[in-house]
């Protein structure tokens, strides 16, 4: 099996176990967000990974707009009356058929690339209202299904993903612990060596991969159909630092153990440095669970720290210093230490 990262072009302009991640991340999870303050290039990047992995036909870009409360928002909805279903705005419904006719027949549907749902601006309005319909499928790799009412019913395979960008300000909504469970978080800030002009259509490769192909490169199978391998290092230092978040009382779910073992499990074989793939995980998948008030918790955070640093976790060690950092300044934020103040130009 080839290295991730050789599905782009030679003179890339990612670091290598960068791209890696951005790709195990967006087919191991059905929502992936990508966070940054504005100007980060978060819709940007989502654009060009979309172009690069399947046919323009294949992806919807929505803008999510505030006000956003249900499915109907998002997809549509049947009239009670006719009986007929209005899709909304966002052509989703139109995507989702179509997904829906392929899955008829498997030949067609593992040999024909994913289908991606950039959402812009995820949190205008509450995820979990809206993207409601689809919170099952992040714990399923069968057939799914969602239904939209009146015996109205699209069925596919688990080849669909969604890409959200957020922003966090006095505009924006929460992501709410169900939704922090589910969602891997990446954030990308401008200190990241990352030129996003130096991109053109004419640089981008595309490679359109199968879904069939999908599965085999990122075991998108059954928890129960692949063996969880973690290395006795890497396996020490995640429980060091589990034990810090319980110290924190920060509960950490088996549905997001589960995600951290298949995530390493799988990055392990393909990133060179052997502590970036416990890394990511700590930085995407447990520090955006922290969100604690009060001084006494500064020591506990800085104890945590030191457990980053003693497993190299880079990636993760910045994070947590932003967040010790903003709590510990004098002002509205003072003993607030939440990770996604760090994502806020405060």
């Amino acid at each position: 099996m080839p290295n991730i990262s050789d599905f782009f072009q030679n003179n890339r302009i990612f670091e290598t176990h960068f791209v890696d991640n951005l790709l195990i991340s967006i087919f191991q999870n059905t929502l992936t967000i990508f966070a940054g303050v504005p100007g980060t290039g978060k819709t940007t990047l989502a654009r060009i990974l979309t172009n690069i992995l399947t046919p323009k036909e294949k992806i919807r870009e929505v803008s999510v707009n505030r006000g956003w409360s249900s499915q109907k928002d998002f997809i549509g909805f049947v009239n009670p009356l006719t009986k007929r279903f209005h899709s909304s705005s966002t052509d989703i419904y139109s995507l989702t058929k179509q997904m829906n006719e392929e899955s008829k027949n498997e030949e067609i549907y593992l040999n024909t690339p994913m289908s991606f749902i950039i959402l812009d601006e995820a949190n205008l309005s509450p995820l979990e209202h809206y993207w409601s319909s689809f919170y099952n499928l992040t714990d399923s790799t069968g057939m799914l299904e969602v239904k939209l009412g009146h015996n109205e019913t699209i069925k596919f395979p688990n080849n669909l993903r969604f890409i959200g960008t957020i922003n966090y300000d006095h505009t924006t909504e929460e992501l709410s612990p169900r939704v922090l469970d589910r969602i891997n978080i990446i954030q990308l800030n401008k200190s990241e060596d990352i030129n996003f002009s130096n991109i053109s259509n004419s640089k981008i490769k595309n490679i359109q991969l199968s879904f069939k192909r999908c599965i085999d490169f990122f075991e998108l199978t059954d928890n129960n159909q692949i063996e969880l391998k973690i290395e006795d290092k890497t396996e020490k230092g995640y429980r060091e630092i589990k034990n810090e978040f319980k110290n924190l009382k920060i509960f950490i779910s088996p549905r997001v153990e589960i995600a951290i073992k298949r995530y390493i499990t799988l990055a392990s074989k393909y990133m060179s440095d052997v502590n970036k793939p416990l890394d990511y995980c700590v930085a995407q998948r447990l520090l955006p669970l922290i969100n604690l008030q009060g001084s006494e918790n500064k020591q506990k955070l800085v104890l945590l720290k030191e457990k980053l640093e003693n497993n190299k976790c880079e990636i993760s060690t910045r994070i947590l210093e932003d967040i010790i950092s903003i709590g510990s300044e004098k002002g509205i934020y003072e003993d607030n230490f939440n990770y996604f103040l760090t994502l806020s130009n405060v």
